[in-house]
């Protein structure tokens, strides 16, 4: 039996082991794809390997009003294109709930000092 069950994920060739005992798959949800009106960044800590990350990307792109989800591993990074920022939530939930540190990340700009203030000589 055992080695019927490592043939059969062999020929599917869709788990990834992962060190932190989990198993990710390479197979991508059918879903349709909306365009990304909303990018932002969050930090992702926990994470160990390639399985790790892809499995970090899948679950992300699985919430609705996702458009795309990339993983940077070594820099602890997902950028997420999604359709407004009131999914920024249900992103956190997702990551959270899979065992790893998230926060969105401020990418905004800083905002241009106002210029002093003057007042005209009496």
């Amino acid at each position: 039996m055992l080695r019927t069950t490592i043939l059969v994920i062999v020929l599917a060739g869709t788990a990834v082991a992962c060190d932190r005992g989990g198993v990710a798959s390479n197979a991508e949800p059918a879903k349709a794809v909306i365009p990304a009106a909303y990018t932002t960044s969050f930090s992702v800590k926990g994470m160990h390997c390639d399985g790790c990350a892809k499995t970090v990307a899948k679950k992300v792109k699985a919430v609705e009003g996702v458009a795309e989800c990339t993983v940077d591993l070594q820099g602890e990074r997902a950028t997420v294109g999604m359709d407004d920022a009131k999914r920024t939530q249900a992103v956190i939930d997702v990551v959270k709930k899979l065992g790893y540190e998230v926060e969105p990340i401020d990418d905004a700009a800083p905002a241009e000092p106002a210029a002093p203030a003057t007042t005209p000589a009496t």
